[in-house]
């Protein structure tokens, strides 16, 4: 067969290059073009593989985390005497279990707070944290803050960003506790970790060593009739459960118009119960309020205390119509005073009212359930003013009395906003205008230690007492008088800036050092040059141990000229002894004719006299001050209330110098001195009175008032108070806002018009502030299918309990609901009633939150049907960014192969002849 046509077998010869298929001339090509091809399908599918996200083997990824999250609250700890004991052991054992998962690890402890312990680190890291190596050892309460909550959802929050984002095996969580919660729901947390992979369990606490005893349930009716029995039903809950009967004992508090009367009774919790119910008789209803407190505690509370007493009181109130009830609010140091005054002994001194007692901060939460408020010389700014002004504009009563608290706080000058604007009566302008107070200060050597620091802290007692229309100086003197500080300017009535004034006077003082010799006379007399020609009254007072060490001589005639100098400059001198080893009798002279100087003998003291002093010019003081009654119109309230004309009511040591504020319509007085100051005033705000009372009735005021029978008696008020009280009847009607607790916590608002708008907003308030905006809403919709509620009337909202609770403690919260027109003065809120926050969920069982147990279970391991689909995005690989280079190199193959090479081969000679190729034909196909 001819070989060279291809149509032969054997070995082919050279064949001419000219008018032959360059394919049959080349029969080397085809391996090349065949290995082109090659190349360029694997550079495409090294493309597809870096362009497109996948998951990849664990072990190129980020090392997985086994979080530790450690539950340091009441709930698990306070009746586990040995958790610190379990919890460093649990955590030990989880250290040598994450190192053999080849995990690191990491500590977060949270009960109110929530903070990181530890990591992420690895293993042995945490071995020798809990060992102590290297410093103290690691504390599992570090940072979780007070023990009466669970915020698992916050430790959840921190926990979640800790993990590894781009693993399909990110890590283990372990909780140990109880699975419960208070606050926020962790289960949105839990689940979202639990898809991307993190499997969870909860370790347990070891059985509870201590019991704990709670008072479950107190029922009782809010209203009876007089004379009705009052029956409580008690239900005490004992946990752990005991497999012996256990006895305790419950105890219950009734305060009504006679007084406080104590019960006690035994019972026995049957042995493996959880809860014991039973019904307390309680006694009969009295008149007006009668308060209920009951208490339950351990059969021998010293040898088996209650590890949590926090969950063993309740209180309820049942109203009984027919007396008024007034609230007195005083400072806790002042409450002993006011009982003095109204009911001694716990029994009214005015038959037909009712007294209650409370502080300030317990005030927002009484005020809406009595008739009438009495503030027991409490600042403006003591009280809730949106509350208060809401109390008194829809029908409540109020008589506020004077002190020097009052006296401090309410400056003349200042503007009548708030709850000042409520009252008949306002401060006077001080007589005599501008005063300078000169506080002279010893500060020689002799006054070192105890003394000098006394003065140090009474000087800014002094400079916090000062009136808008003094101006302070602060001035040392040892052989001479040092430089003038002034520390508070004269600002003409307005209200000045005390904090700023304390802060100025607190450094001067602290960087004065007492040394050196004392020249008293020598620099009260160069201090009577510098005053001679002042236009402006001074106050000097005088702080020193008197031990003068200047020249003695003449020092009697010396005393008697600088007392005329001092006159004669509008300067009064009031010496202060300081120290035990005072020179009295030096400073008795420097007093002047019968007087002498004072000698307080603490701080307290002190500052009580400098308040005293600068209050002299807001005041009128005297030993038997006569209170007069004002003549009254016929017809008038004042002819009701006041009784005869000219009548002296009684006696008074000290009243504040008040005015009848300009352009007010509807104040009548009551009560004057005898120079026609007004001192017992009334008037109306909205549906409500008000009435101001210059003084106090307490010890330094006004004593004849309190506690005294005769003549000044506290039946004197009586008509008034029977005036507040009695006013129209307050507006009751329309919405109300609930707490319902018994499933999740929400909102319940009744009582709607049907022209209210589906949604309605809930607004939180912070701090009291009625009138600024809201920290956040909470939106209340027509409630779902709910056979117990009317849609149309009522609205609910979910109650995050957690994050209102949080406010509560920082200060009062607000619940605000504006009208549906859009009101906002608080007496047009439809709503405006302060956040009830009750005892913590955390002591209470009935109110924490539970995991659900379907939860609590690991997730199966990934790459299982169970754990199928768990994986998120985030923890998938990302493109990777050699793709496009491997693209460049798939197209430059398959371009070359197919196309450009073999002519190109063939020119540069690079191709030869292959032998062996059988039918005398290349891989291109037939000769043509």
């Amino acid at each position: 067969m001819d070989r060279s046509s291809g149509h032969g077998d054997g070995v082919r010869g050279p064949t001419p290059l000219a008018g032959m298929n360059p394919l049959r001339r080349h029969p080397g090509l085809g391996p090349v073009r065949s290995a082109l091809c090659v190349a360029g399908v694997v550079f495409l599918l090294l493309a597809a593989d870096a362009l497109l996200p996948r998951t990849v083997p664990s072990r190129t990824l980020a090392t997985p985390l086994r979080a530790l999250l450690v539950d340091a609250s009441g709930s698990v700890r306070r009746a586990r005497p040995g958790w610190a004991g379990w919890i460093r052991a649990e955590l030990a054992a989880e250290a040598a279990n994450a190192d053999e998962s080849q995990e690191r690890v990491c500590v977060i402890a949270f009960a109110r707070d929530v903070a990181l312990s530890l990591g992420p680190a690895e293993p042995e890291d945490l071995l020798a944290a809990l060992r102590g190596t290297g410093g103290a050892p690691l504390d599992p309460l570090a940072g979780a803050g007070a023990d009466d909550g669970t915020d698992l959802a916050g430790a959840l929050d921190l926990a979640a960003g800790l993990f590894p984002t781009e693993s399909p095996r990110p890590g283990t969580l372990v909780v140990f506790g109880d699975a419960t919660f208070t606050g926020r729901d962790p289960a949105p947390r839990l689940l979202e970790l639990e898809r991307a992979g993190v499997q969870f369990r909860v370790a347990p606490p070891p059985p509870p060593e201590l019991t704990d005893l709670s008072l479950v349930e107190l029922d009782l009716p809010s209203e009876l009739e007089e004379g009705a029995p009052m029956v409580a039903l008690v239900r005490v809950g004992v946990e752990p459960r005991s497999a012996a009967a256990r006895a305790v004992r419950i105890h219950a508090e009734v305060e009504d118009e006679d007084g406080v009367r104590e019960l006690d009774r035994r019972a026995e919790v049957p042995p493996g119960a959880g809860s014991i119910s039973l019904a307390l008789p309680l006694g009969a209803a009295r008149f007006g309020r009668n308060e209920v407190q009951v208490r339950v505690l351990c059969a021998d509370p010293e040898s088996d205390p209650d590890p949590v007493p926090e969950n063993d009181e309740r209180g309820e109130l049942v109203h009984v119509e027919g007396e008024l009830v007034v609230l007195v609010a005083a400072e806790p140091s002042a409450i002993d005073a006011a009982r003095s005054w109204l009911a001694p002994g716990g029994r009214s001194l005015i038959t037909g009212i009712q007294f209650r007692f409370t502080d300030p901060e317990r005030l927002p939460r009484l005020l809406d359930r009595v008739d009438a408020l009495v503030t027991f010389d409490l600042a403006p700014e003591d009280l809730p003013g949106a509350l208060l002004e809401r109390f008194i504009e829809r029908g409540g009563g109020w008589l506020a009395t004077s002190g020097s608290r009052l006296l401090a706080r309410w400056v003349p000058g200042e503007e009548r906003t708030g709850v000042r604007r409520l009252l008949p009566l306002e401060p006077a302008p001080p007589d005599g205008g501008r005063r300078e107070v000169l506080l002279l200060v010893d500060g020689s050597g002799s006054m070192d230690g105890a003394p000098f620091e006394m003065v140090r802290s009474a000087a800014l007692d002094l400079v916090d007492a000062a009136l808008p229309t003094d101006r302070v100086v602060l001035r040392f003197f040892n052989v001479g008088l040092r430089e003038p500080h002034e520390v508070k300017p004269w600002t003409d009535g307005a209200a000045q800036d005390r904090e700023a004034a304390v802060a100025a006077a607190r450094a001067l003082v602290d960087l004065t050092v007492p040394s050196g010799d004392t020249w008293i006379l020598s620099s009260l007399e160069e201090l009577a040059r510098s005053r001679a020609g002042a236009r402006e009254e001074a106050l000097v007072l005088l702080l020193t141990d008197g031990l003068d060490r200047g020249d003695p001589t003449d020092r009697d005639e010396r005393i008697d000229t600088l007392l005329r100098d001092l006159a004669a400059a509008k300067t009064r001198l009031v010496p202060v002894a300081i120290g035990a080893d005072a020179d009295m009798a030096f400073l008795d002279r420097l007093a002047g004719p019968g007087a002498s100087a004072l000698r307080p003998g603490d701080r307290e003291e002190l500052a009580r006299f400098f308040q005293r002093t600068v209050e002299g010019a807001r005041c009128r003081e005297g030993a038997d001050l006569a209170l007069l009654r004002e003549p009254a119109a016929p017809g008038s309230l004042a002819e009701r209330l006041a009784g005869d004309a000219g009548e002296v009511v009684g006696h008074v040591e000290r009243f504040v110098k008040n005015r009848v504020p300009r352009g007010a319509s509807g104040v009548e007085v009551l009560w004057r001195g005898d120079d026609g100051e007004p001192v017992l005033a009334i008037g109306r705000a909205g549906l409500g009175r008000t009435a101001l009372f210059g003084s106090l009735p307490a010890s330094g005021w006004a004593p004849a008032f309190a506690g005294r029978r005769g003549l000044g008696e506290p039946a004197r008020f009586a008509p008034l108070l029977r005036y507040l009280a009695r006013g129209p009847a307050r507006r009751t009607e329309g919405p109300s806002l609930e707490l319902d607790l018994e499933e999740s916590p929400r909102f319940v608002l009744r009582g709607l018009d049907p022209a209210w708008p589906p949604a309605v907003d809930l607004e939180v308030l912070l701090g009291g502030d009625a009138v600024g905006p809201a920290a956040f809403t909470i939106e209340l919709v027509p409630p779902p299918a709910d056979p117990a509620l009317d849609p149309i009337r009522t609205r609910v909202g979910s109650a995050p309990l957690g994050k209102l609770r949080a406010l509560d403690r920082e200060g009062l919260v607000l619940l605000r609901v504006r009208g549906p027109e859009g009101e906002a003065g608080p007496a047009d809120a439809a709503i405006l009633e302060p956040f009830e926050a009750g005892p913590p969920q955390e002591f209470d069982p009935t109110a924490r939150g539970r995991i659900a147990g379907d939860l609590e279970h690991p997730p199966g391991p990934v790459g299982s049907e169970e754990g199928a689909g768990r994986g998120v995005a985030g923890f998938r690989r990302a493109a990777s960014p050699l793709a496009p280079w491997w693209l460049v190199g798939a197209a430059l193959s398959l371009f070359l192969g197919y196309v450009r090479l073999p002519g190109r081969w063939r020119r540069m000679g690079f191709v030869t002849p292959r032998r062996g190729v059988e039918g005398g034909q290349g891989i291109g196909g037939s000769d043509r």
